[in-house]
């Protein structure tokens, strides 16, 4: 192998991410002194567990081949159920999150049906199931939100466990963990990667593609 061809395995290569991270920290640090402290990177940290949480049911999807345009609306809805449910009580926290798992799950079904069913590109079928989530927020919420996150739910985001970290990290940290486990350790996790290389021959080789379909975007 010559140097170019090790140049562009290097570039193509998971390391080149890290590599461009650790450039961009840097060169912040240089920029604003005291941007690489522990306490500012728990909080840049503690902003990015929302989205990286999203991501890892966004990424299951991606490695079918799908897209999922829905969760941002699903977010904005799962918030108003859940918000206005609680009502600041912490004793509504379980209805609340039962409630916002079954929105979630409701609508992850209907993007897995109109996929795999109804052979929709993932692209449009979830845009249009974000327009209806969209509406039904509208609804639900009559235009004015009420309601309030119980305090519980203030601590996750807010509050810090032994060491500083936050419980919103911590989350983060076990959900990938458990999603990196279960697509290399698990009968689903090959399922999944199988349906994204190629699903007829996934099919043909006993891959229940209907169920993993559906479980991929009821998961995102």
């Amino acid at each position: 192998m010559n140097l170019a061809q090790k140049v562009r395995e290097f570039v193509g290569s998971v390391w080149i991410v890290y590599l461009a991270l650790a450039a961009l920290v840097l060169a912040a640090q240089w920029l604003s002194p005291g941007y690489v402290s522990a306490n500012n990177l728990m909080n840049v940290l503690r902003q990015a567990s929302f989205l990286g949480i999203v991501a890892i049911g966004q990424t299951l999807v991606i490695i079918t081949a799908g897209t999922d345009l829905s969760v941002s609306y699903l977010v904005t809805l799962g918030n108003l159920v859940g918000a206005q449910i609680m009502a600041g009580d912490d004793v509504n926290v379980a209805v609340a999150l039962a409630a916002v798992v079954v929105v979630g799950a409701l609508a992850g079904l209907a993007n897995g049906v109109g996929v795999h069913y109804l052979r929709i590109p993932s692209l449009i079928t979830t845009l249009g199931v974000g327009s209806v989530l969209q509406g039904a927020a509208y609804l639900y919420s009559k235009g004015a939100p009420k309601g309030n996150a119980a305090s519980f739910i203030k601590w996750i985001v807010t509050g810090r466990l032994a060491g500083g970290l936050s419980p919103l990290i911590v989350l983060w940290l076990l959900l990938s963990v458990a999603t990196i486990v279960m697509l290399h350790k698990t009968t689903l996790g090959r399922n999944i990667y199988a349906m994204g290389k190629n699903p007829l021959a996934a099919y043909y080789a006993g891959v229940p593609t209907a169920a993993t379909m559906l479980a991929v975007y009821i998961a995102s």
